[in-house]
């Protein structure tokens, strides 16, 4: 095996590490928010019935980000797909970079926005 063979066949593994690693931070960040705020809202709840705050667009931005490492999960199989048939593969992956990238600014999205909710909702007790 020559040299440059190698690199190539080391270069492609590494890149199919870093990809799935990407798709499950996105999944893995936007779930866990997701279970953060619930129990933080148990809590709220238990020491006050009445929480004057709008988190839903968190939640929402939160569960567009897991759908979106699930959308990129599926491009990515595609692209492997048409990698194994040899035929033109840059489409879907940059759908799926796309679609990880898409859950990273959703987990922003909602990150800022429960902030800003809680914010209010811890100004009030």
């Amino acid at each position: 095996m020559e040299a440059n063979d190698w690199h190539k066949k080391e270069t492609y593994k590494s890149l199919i590490h870093y990809g799935t690693s990407s798709i499950k931070f996105v999944f893995l960040v936007n779930s866990g928010a997701i279970i953060a705020l619930l129990t933080f809202l148990g809590t709220l709840l238990e020491k006050n019935s009445l929480i004057n705050t709008d988190i839903k667009f968190a939640f929402y931005y939160f569960v567009g980000g897991i759908v979106s490492s699930g959308i990129a999960t599926t491009f990515a199989y595609l692209t492997q797909l048409k990698l194994y048939n040899e035929s033109k593969h840059q489409v879907f992956l940059y759908i799926s970079m796309f679609f990880v990238l898409i859950g990273i600014v959703l987990f922003c999205l909602g990150s800022l926005s429960a902030i800003e909710s809680l914010i209010g909702c811890i100004h009030e007790l």
